[in-house]
C-alpha cells in the first residue's frame, strides 16, 4: 500500500507492505483517516517512509499529543544545544581562578619554635 502522510509539518510518501492478517485490520482505511505509523526513512529508490507498523487512531487525544510532540521536537532542533547539560559555575569578573588549593609551604622557623614550646609545655603539665 502506498500512502501520502501529512502531519502539519510536511508530507511524505509512505510504503507499507502488509500480510494477509494485517490487511483485515486496516480495511476501514480511507483518505483523511488519522493513523499512527512507525518505521524508517529510506532514500532508495526515492525518499519515502518505510512503514513497519500502522494502526488507526482511536481518540482525538492521540492527534493533539502528536501535534504537541512535533512542535517540541521542531523547537529543539531549531535551537540546538547551546549550553552544557550540567552548567559550570558562573565566573565572577576579576576573581582569581585557581582550580586547586595553593601548594603547602614549610612553616617559618619562628612559628615552628613556638609550636614545639607549646607541645613541650603540654607534655610537662600532664
Amino acid at each position: 500500500v502506498e500512502l501520502l502522510l501529512g502531519d502539519g509539518t510536511g508530507r511524505i510518501k509512505a510504503r507499507h507492505y502488509m500480510s494477509g492478517r494485517q490487511s483485515g485490520d486496516l480495511e476501514s482505511l480511507q483518505a483523511g483517516t488519522y493513523v499512527n505509523v512507525f518505521g524508517t526513512v529510506r532514500t532508495a529508490p526515492e525518499v519515502h517512509f518505510a512503514v513497519a507498523g500502522m494502526s488507526i487512531v482511536q481518540s482525538a487525544d492521540e492527534v493533539s499529543y502528536h501535534m504537541i510532540e512535533a512542535a517540541y521536537a521542531a523547537v529543539k532542533l531549531q535551537k540546538g544545544r547551546t549550553e552544557a547539560i550540567t552548567p559550570s559555575p558562573k565566573k565572577v569578573p576579576g576573581a582569581v581562578e585557581n582550580e586547586f588549593s595553593p601548594p603547602k609551604t614549610e612553616m617559618p622557623a619562628a612559628v615552628a619554635a613556638t609550636s614545639e614550646l607549646q607541645a613541650e609545655s603540654k607534655t610537662s603539665l600532664s
